[in-house]
């Protein structure tokens, strides 16, 4: 992966043309995939290019998917069918930013209640979440680390 100050959306077409270049068949057509969906979704409602928060978030999705099907492949006993799907789960998770630990969302959301910014227990949940996002932007995977804010609140 290119690292710079472009664009996740410019990384990646840089990434396509060198695997491309390179003659690695399977990443040129993971990241392809990848770019003309995001692409695709940005330009439904205006014409423009996707922003880098939209791509990790459909990141996020190629990755689920790809995981959960190889597992399925795995559970059929058919790991040869599997490799592909974990390999494409291997190259996308070079584009994700490096996520938040548990203990760094439990302390953040523990100082908030104390603080009172936040309200202990169910009600402050949403405001919890906002705060994660705002701070740790990309770096905070709503489905994985909302369970630990709720246990940090009190839920």
């Amino acid at each position: 992966m290119t690292t710079d100050t472009k664009s996740l959306h410019d990384t990646l077409k840089t990434d396509i043309d060198t695997a491309y270049r390179a003659g690695d068949k399977h990443r040129t057509t993971v990241l392809k995939t990848l770019l003309s969906d995001a692409v695709k979704n940005a330009t439904k409602t205006e014409k423009r290019l996707p922003t880098d928060a939209e791509i990790v978030s459909l990141l996020r999705k190629f990755v689920t998917n790809a995981t959960e099907t190889a597992n399925a492949f795995d559970k059929q006993g058919r790991p040869e069918n599997a490799a592909p799907y974990r390999a494409e789960v291997v190259i996308l998770n070079e584009y994700l930013p490096a996520e938040v630990s548990g203990d760094d969302v439990r302390a953040f959301v523990e100082g908030l209640v104390a603080s009172g910014d936040v309200p202990a227990g169910p009600k402050g949940l949403g405001d919890a979440v906002k705060a994660l996002k705002a701070k740790y932007g990309d770096a905070f995977d709503g489905k994985v680390m909302t369970p630990i804010a709720k246990t940090a609140l009190g839920n």
